[in-house]
């Protein structure tokens, strides 16, 4: 069963490769990991929106991105 951290690790591994050093020793992304990611898809316009990148990651992984990871750092 995935938990939750790992659908969130899911979605941007979809996305981005991300150096060992961004992983947890639970195999999941860092908090930082993850806020650096919702960032760079954004400013690469791979999503225009949070909105839309919520939507997908709901729709596709089944999990709700929560707003703190796309605090700006």
């Amino acid at each position: 069963m995935l938990t939750f951290n790992n659908s969130i690790t899911d979605f941007f591994q979809e996305y981005i490769h991300f150096p060992k050093e961004y992983y947890t020793e639970s195999g999941d992304l860092t908090d930082s990991a993850t806020n650096i990611a919702a960032l760079m898809l954004l400013h690469d316009h791979v999503f225009e929106s949070k909105k839309e990148m919520k939507t997908t990651a709901l729709k596709d992984f089944n999990v709700i991105l929560p707003e703190h990871i796309f605090k700006e750092a």
